[in-house]
């Protein structure tokens, strides 16, 4: 458990034991807190002496940062102070617990030091230092005299020390909520950022306002693209990330980037995610771009990735690591449309078409036959009768315009029938910056879908 929920369940507690008290105090009076009006009186006058005296005690005795050793913060000390004295002087008056507006005031103090980043045990801190100048400058010397009745002590006790409970109450729940609105909103920005690198929308302070939010941009970065089947395992990607250290951000539905140092295999970097998450998920993906060298270049290689990640789907669903030496020049390719559809049409010929149920039939035929030792084991494959492929084959003589029993010819039917699978992939190349939780659709439409 990280040290922000221990501090919030602790918060939690004193609160639910600041309303028991204060239920408490409202059923059952102490007779003898009548005297403490008188008490009050003496505070009351010195308000503005007591506090700066609490606040130069407070700046003597807590080791503060050298940034929180200005006049306008020491100001603001005085004002916490001053609140909370005015305050202690009304309870010891009326004899009541704080009101809402009251305990708003009291609040004002923690919320601001949580903006300012003091942290809840300096904060609690200086309150009991506080506490300390309040009964050795006024409380204690108000018990001295040998008219002081033990009642009264007591009472002058409970209501210090009830208030004490508040107080603390108060602020550390004003505190918690300020903190936990600030983290929120921090990570909000540097998912902002991020989203803005990933998609090539990077303004000349980019570094700067990353370093604002704690997000430190250090490239070079391997750049990694998950694809998730589901939104559990995309926020298991996530965690396995952060745990590791590396920047995360997703990019649209069931993608995820993630930037990890150069220095480090990516291939392994891939293969450690994936078992973080809890082994191989069956639909599970992960294309790795290669280096980006500059936050420039970023953009590139997700656009790149993203691609490595479709055609990885496609060519080699079975497989989980889709790496730059296996897809990457399909990805590339995509670049030329025209020139990659000429390439398949000129040597599928007629089966370059979507055609009939027969013409797919016939694709298949030929993917199995090229990538299979024997005429028996490819007959196997398709699971017919060797003659019936022997046939088939004689069909893709004639209709192919290339010899299917040439070598070269062989290899380029091969790569036909990989492009053709990928057509349809082609987007444009991120020139202005565009929205990434939409690059899935920009371009056209995936064989299948």
């Amino acid at each position: 458990m990280d040290k922000l929920s221990i501090q919030r369940q602790a918060s939690e507690k004193a609160r639910e034991q600041h309303h028991k008290t204060r239920s408490q105090a409202e059923r059952k009076r102490t007779p003898a807190a009548a005297t403490t009006p008188e008490l009050a009186h003496r505070i009351l006058p010195d308000v503005n002496q007591l506090a700066a005296r609490m606040a130069r005690q407070l700046a003597s005795e807590l080791d503060l940062p050298e940034q929180f050793r200005t006049r306008s913060y020491l100001r603001s000390v005085v004002r916490a102070c001053k609140d909370g004295l005015q305050i202690f002087a009304k309870r010891l008056n009326d004899g009541v617990p704080p009101d809402s507006v009251d305990l708003e005031r009291l609040g004002w103090a923690g919320a601001t030091q949580a903006e300012l980043g003091v942290g809840l045990d300096v904060l609690l801190r200086a309150y009991r230092l506080a506490a300390r100048v309040v009964w050795d400058d006024v409380v204690a010397s108000s018990l001295q005299g040998p008219n002081i009745k033990p009642e009264t002590l007591v009472a002058l006790t409970e209501q210090v020390l009830e208030y004490l409970d508040e107080i603390s109450v108060v602020v550390s729940h004003s505190y918690m909520e300020t903190r936990e609105r600030l983290l929120r909103q921090k990570d909000r920005d540097r998912e902002l950022i991020l989203r803005r690198l990933v998609s090539g929308d990077i303004p000349s302070d980019l570094e700067q306002l990353a370093a604002a939010v704690g997000l430190e941009l250090t490239p070079p970065y391997q750049i990694l693209l998950f694809f998730c089947p589901d939104e559990a395992a995309l926020s298991a990607v996530s965690a396995a990330a952060a745990t590791r250290g590396f920047l995360s951000v997703v990019t649209g539905p069931s993608r995820i980037v993630i930037l990890t140092p150069a220095t480090r295999n990516p291939s392994d970097t891939a293969a450690e995610l994936v078992s973080d998450t809890g082994k191989e998920k069956p639909g599970q993906h992960v294309a790795i771009a290669g280096k980006a060298a500059a936050l420039t270049e970023v953009a590139g290689k997700v656009f790149l990735a993203e691609r490595m990640l479709k055609v990885g789907m496609l060519l080699a669903p079975d497989e989980v690591i889709h790496t730059q030496t296996d897809l990457g020049l399909y990805a590339l390719m995509l670049d030329q449309p025209e020139e990659v559809a000429q390439f398949i049409e000129e040597t599928l010929g007629p089966l370059a078409q979507a055609g009939t149920g027969k013409q797919q039939l016939l694709r298949d035929t030929l993917s199995v036959h090229l990538t299979s030792s024997t005429t028996t084991a490819a007959a196997e494959k398709l699971n017919i009768h060797r003659h019936t492929l022997i046939y088939r084959m004689e069909q893709l003589s004639r209709l192919l315009p290339v010899p299917l029993h040439d070598s070269i010819s062989c290899h380029r039917l091969w790569l036909a029938l990989q492009l053709y699978k990928l057509e349809g992939l082609n987007q444009p190349r991120p020139g202005t910056p565009y929205n990434l939780t939409t690059v899935s659709s920009r371009g056209g439409r995936l064989r299948g879908e």
